[in-house]
């Protein structure tokens, strides 16, 4: 397999784990219907303040979307019942948005699925494997979250890449 066919098949293989432990088995849930960017803006305001929210500055730099795009996912989740915006009661100018009791019991649901649905796959592998599993998810958080704070990093060195991401993960 040439290196082109094994990233597409990479990223079909990805995006369809993502979709299996992130969406329910059932076509009218919520978490179906609603797209990635108002999951992702829902599961930022779930780890805000519960009584104060999030400003929309901080969300808009949080999730890397401009103010158009936060703005449409804001308001389909309030259209949804699931979020609020709220006005900073120390600064008028400030916007804040934080999600309602619905919404954070949705929020608390889908991540409940998908603990068990990492559970059931732990399950079915042998403590080595599931070990092995663990450590490579862990390499790839570190490394998505390394790459996303450093845009220019030299891949021409991936030892080198790999004990910069060590040296700030430890």
């Amino acid at each position: 397999m040439n290196e082109n066919d094994k990233l597409d098949k990479i990223e079909q293989s990805v995006s369809r784990v993502m979709k299996r432990l992130t969406h329910t088995n059932q076509p009218d849930s919520l978490a179906m219907q609603l797209p990635l960017a108002q999951l992702r803006l829902a599961h930022a305001l779930h780890r805000s303040d519960v009584s104060l929210g999030e400003t929309m500055g901080a969300l808009k730099e949080r999730l890397g979307v401009g103010n158009s795009a936060l703005t449409q996912a804001g308001d389909r989740l309030i259209h949804n019942g699931l979020a609020e915006r709220l006005d900073d009661p120390n600064d008028r100018r400030v916007v804040r948005m934080r999600l309602t009791e619905k919404g954070r019991s949705w929020v608390d649901d889908i991540r409940m699925q998908r603990k068990r649905r990492i559970e059931e796959i732990l399950n079915h592998l042998t403590p080595n494997q599931a070990q092995e599993f663990t450590e490579a998810i862990f390499t790839l958080d570190r490394l998505t979250s390394f790459l996303r704070r450093n845009n220019n990093v030299d891949a021409s060195d991936p030892e080198e890449t790999i004990a910069q991401i060590r040296a700030v993960s430890e």
